[in-house]
């Protein structure tokens, strides 16, 4: 549930309860007619409060723990039963809640029964709470400690969710070990037992976050159990709770287990990984005794710094038992850099198996010597120092032998290609620069333009017998052509290319690929998705088979075809292919890597669409970083960049930040490709959308007649850029009241994408939301609602759950229904708007507050007042300046 729907819960409780019990029930089934899991919730916290009688039977109990919590509220009084449940004693109080020893009557059995402490009941502590029980509802492992139920109960009038889990009869991890007497093998196989259940929470998209001795348990017969998920992070597609209580800067976790990305405060910037980290922190610990750090009498600051700053010793300086394949796995997990630690809990389990059995570890680089050595060690009774020493001169012999066989072939191939750069090379710069004289032509894009016409010509007959060297050439000339804007010319080097390296070398090779590659790129920006998709694909499937899923060239596949996904609203498909391509990408390449950023990049814009702002900021101000420091300000890509986050600057409504931005790009762009260059119209067609959002429609309309004219000219009347920009230009024209000149916009637009693109995609059921907005801006009410119906349709068939825009169309389709007095409908769209924007684009944007006062209206229209009046302060409340409206 949602915080709004729990504060609404909590008011229904406490109403609903002062009521005779049999008009409770009616009451709750009219209040929550239509939110069926609300209705079942609030069923059960007023059964459960009928059982426990007017207030809970209480008296004072001694806490076993023996613990005092100075931070805590005074211990209230302990219960004699909640919901089904005997209470028989205190386990333990939390600074959120407080932990009872119960029996279960059915079935029979001994729990550990959670409860939230009433005096810390809100909106966070709420969700804090729902975030714990259904991080372990998800969760079922032999390691992890498993819940049973959950409910809630009335305590002091307050509704207080508790839920029931297993008792788990058990020492902490370091003290097991030591009481025990493990040794190093018996550790080590614990630790990866522990790693296992770990992988399986992250498996099921919980980050723990706080995995320490005290939160692992082991049990008499050797079972670890992990406990406490109450501050763990909840990720995937499918968890609308997300990660609780860890606003910007909160410290959340254990100091000495938590890893450095954890300790900057950032909870947006923690993945599976900070689990990671943690682990080797138990590792440590559990094979030296010793901790990792000294923190002893060290200020909160003090520690801070040794933790982030201080490279951890090698565990060999305490045991030199632990040399080798124990230090290398440990001090792996410890790496500062998430990228440089292991991917997953399940690789560091692994590898501690992988040392158990005496079998090469992956943190190790797997050569010849080291594998030959583990198979000596796996074989003892068999292999003695000279047979090991046989083997590995055979093994060098078989490695000459088969060098030499390869050596004729690669030298062939090494001249081909030689002479191909060569080939080029000279072209380049021969043919085309040689050509490009700056002092004779004052515009940049057009002399290159005309260089490569003339170099262009008749390249055909020159390399008539050669095929391969005229192949290259003309996937130089034709990625040149695409990045100049001239598609079509494009097309008819690109096609050729891959023609002729079909003919030459085959389908299966990778110079054959790289002009496929070229030629989907190409079919991206001609807005003919299906071929690009059709395209990236088979050069994926035919490279991660050639090359192999970790090859630079596989990974760039995976970001290419994400982006054309993304761009045809397959969001999870494209998430998927960034996410693993990221991974990858800093394992093997390195942060820095072209590659990696790209898939960083491109996640994060993904991320805005999705409006994961936190995500997508962290994101993208990293790769801008990067890229301002290893490739420059005027590189395409760092363009590229600055463009896009300028974008979700404006999102944010962030307006001076944008325009900065925005206004960098655009200089570098008219004095490198010139006026007309697709990328300088993107950047002047979010200039004029910035404005819009501004609410400035005089700028924007300048802005966005210029963008359009230029795109008319450039890429013709029904390329999605300039169907982008008549849409555009069309919204400016509603909000100034020109009606006239809009609605015949509009239509073009809705008629253009439904014929290109079909009824089901975005820009067609947003372009049909806007012709609504006029009409509804013109009362013509009737007319309007149908295209809301069109556009709220849509974007629930296509959209992700809660994307903003589903809010925005909800919204308008409640006010339109408002008008025509179907008020049942509408105050359930208007509501659901709200709910929408408040989470996705938080309660102080401006469409959020123009949804409050959408409903504020519409309960003053009903007489409602009071109601009317909670809208009013909720809309009053927030300082967000006003934007624009219904502008998607």
């Amino acid at each position: 549930m949602t915080p709004t729907e729990y504060n609404r819960l909590a008011e229904l409780f406490l109403e609903a309860r002062r009521k005779p019990e049999s008009e409770a029930r009616a009451f709750a089934a009219r209040a929550c007619r239509d939110n069926p899991e609300m209705a079942r919730r609030l069923d059960s916290m007023l059964a459960s409060d009928r059982s426990s009688g007017a207030s809970l039977d209480a008296r004072p109990r001694h806490d076993p723990t023996g613990a005092a919590d100075e931070s805590a509220a005074p211990a209230a009084a302990i219960p004699d039963r909640i919901a089904g449940y005997a209470i028989l004693e205190l386990l333990g109080r939390g600074g959120m809640g407080v932990v009872y020893r119960a029996r279960q009557e059915r079935p029979a059995r001994l729990v550990a029964l959670k409860l939230i402490r009433p005096d810390l009941v809100s909106p966070s502590s709420l969700r804090r709470f729902e975030l714990e029980a259904h991080a372990l509802g998800q969760l079922q492992n032999p390691g992890i400690a498993q819940i049973f139920e959950a409910g809630a109960a009335s305590v002091g009038n307050v509704p207080c969710p508790w839920f029931a889990m297993e008792l788990v009869d058990g020492r902490p991890v370091d003290e097991y070990a030591k009481t025990h007497g493990l040794g190093i093998t018996q550790r080590v196989e614990l630790l990866a037992r522990i790693a296992d259940a770990v992988q399986h929470a992250h498996q099921k998209g919980v980050i723990h976050r706080d995995l320490k001795p005290g939160n692992i348990l082991v049990t008499s017969d050797g079972q670890p159990k992990i406990l406490d998920f109450g501050v763990a992070r909840v990720i995937g597609a499918d968890s609308a709770i997300g990660t609780l209580d860890t606003r910007p800067g909160q410290l959340c976790g254990t100091l000495p287990y938590m890893s450095p990305e954890q300790i900057e405060g950032d909870a947006t910037a923690l993945d599976t990984r900070s689990d990671v980290y943690a682990l080797g922190v138990l590792a440590y610990e559990l094979l030296t005794g010793a901790a990792l750090y000294d923190l002893e009498g060290k200020s909160l600051p003090q520690a801070l710094r040794i933790v982030a700053e201080t490279e951890p010793q090698a565990i060999s300086t305490h045991d030199a038992r632990l040399r080798g394949d124990l230090d290398t796995i440990v001090a792996k997990a410890l790496e500062r850099e998430p990228a440089r630690r292991y991917p997953s809990a399940a690789q560091f389990a692994a590898d501690l198996r992988h040392y158990l059995r005496d079998e090469p570890i992956s943190a190790r680089p797997p050569r010849l010597s080291y594998q030959l050595r583990k198979f000596a060690l796996r074989h003892r009774a068999a292999v003695i120092g000279a047979a090991a020493a046989a083997l590995a001169v055979f093994a060098g012999f078989i490695g000459t032998a088969f060098g030499l066989m390869q050596a004729n072939r690669q030298r062939n191939l090494a001249l081909r290609q030689a002479h191909i750069a060569q080939a080029v090379s000279d072209f380049v710069r021969e043919d085309l620069f040689a050509q490009a004289d700056p002092a004779t032509e004052t515009d940049r894009a057009l002399t290159l333009r005309a260089a490569l016409d003339n170099a262009a010509a008749g390249l055909g007959k020159r390399f008539s017998d050669e095929p391969l060297v005229e192949a290259a050439l003309r996937v130089t000339v034709g990625s040149l052509y695409r990045k100049l804007g001239a598609y079509e010319l494009a097309n008819d080097h690109l096609t050729r290319a891959v023609a002729l390296r079909s003919q030459a070398a085959g389908d299966r090779n990778t110079e054959t690929l790289e002009a496929l590659r070229e030629l989907a790129i190409l079919r991206d920006r001609q807005g003919r998705y299906d071929e690009s998709i059709a395209l990236h694909e088979r050069v994926l499937a035919l490279r991660r088979d050639l090359l192999g899923p970790a090859s630079p060239a596989t990974l760039t596949s995976m970001n290419d075809l994400g982006k054309v996904y993304d761009e045809q609203d397959r969001y999870d498909e494209a998430e998927r292919l960034y996410l693993d391509a990221l991974e990858t990408g800093r394992r093997e390449l390195g942060e820095s890597d072209t590659v990696t950023l790209t898939a960083m990049h491109q996640l994060g814009t993904l991320y805005d669409r999705l409006s994961r702002w936190d995500e997508a900021e962290r994101l993208k101000s990293r790769v801008l970083e990067v890229r301002r420091r290893t490739l420059g300000n005027e590189h395409p890509d760092t363009l590229g960049t600055i463009n896009n986050l300028a974008m979700h600057y404006d999102r944010r409504e962030r307006f001076d930040e944008a325009l900065e931005l925005y206004t960098e790009a655009l200089a570098i762009h008219r004095r490198i490709h010139g006026p007309d260059h697709p990328n300088t119209l993107i950047v002047m067609n979010n200039i004029g959308m910035h404005y819009v959002d501004r609410g400035d429609f005089a700028s924007a309309e300048k802005w966005l007649s210029e963008t359009l004219e230029r795109r008319r000219h450039a890429l013709g009347d029904e390329h999605p850029h300039t169907l982008s920009s008549l849409n555009n230009l069309a919204l400016v024209y509603m909000y100034l009241e020109r009606f006239a000149d809009a609605e015949p916009l509009f239509r073009e637009v809705i008629e253009t994408n439904r014929r290109l693109f079909g009824a089901e995609h975005k820009d067609t059921f947003t372009a049909a939301f806007n012709l609504a907005a006029a009409f509804q801006r013109q009362q013509r009410y009737d007319e309007a609602l149908p295209l809301f119906d069109i556009a709220v349709g849509g974007a629930e068939r296509g959209l992700p759950e809660g994307h903003w825009l589903r809010g925005v169309f909800r919204t308008g389709r409640g006010e339109c229904r408002a008008q025509l007095g179907r008020r049942d409908e509408a105050e359930a769209d208007l509501q659901a708007g709200y709910d929408i924007l408040s989470a996705t684009l938080g309660p102080q944007h401006s469409r959020t507050v123009r949804c409050a006062e959408a409903l504020a209206g519409f309960y003053e229209s009903a007489g409602e007042s009071m109601k009317a009046e909670l809208w009013h302060r909720r809309s009053a409340s927030a300082t967000a300046p006003h934007s624009s409206e219904n502008d998607p």
